[in-house]
């Protein structure tokens, strides 16, 4: 029974991080959704599981298990498309902070290396 719940434990850390990551780019609401639905899988689950006689009490864990799955799928997809919505619109800024790091760089080295012939 501990070997089938171990199992939960790695999904909570997924999808812990994953939240932690939807809420840094400001999609807050997604985990609330997300573990609402994954609740209503559950109850749902735990209805159709439990009076089974060959699972029984196995039948929270399974339920436990999918409504932890659900959830997590849930909060990858949205945070895969919100991450590339975001590169996408900061790409460009990124880019230009890039070339002008490089024009002020090159620009300070030539100073330098002007200094350095004088000398």
């Amino acid at each position: 029974m501990l070997r089938l719940a171990s199992f939960d434990i790695i999904l909570v850390v997924l999808i812990q991080t994953i939240n932690g990551a939807l809420q840094g780019i400001g999609k807050i609401n997604v985990p609330v959704i997300a573990f609402a639905i994954g609740g209503i899988c559950k109850l749902i689950f735990n209805i159709l599981l439990i009076p089974i006689e060959k699972i029984g009490i196995y039948g929270a864990i399974i339920s436990n298990l999918i409504s932890h799955v659900v959830s997590l799928i849930i909060c990858f997809l949205m945070l895969k498309t919100s991450v590339k919505d975001t590169f996408k619109q900061k790409n460009i800024k990124i880019d230009k902070l890039i070339k002008h790091s490089k024009i002020k760089t090159s620009t300070k080295q030539n100073r330098a290396t002007l200094r350095e012939i004088k000398e």
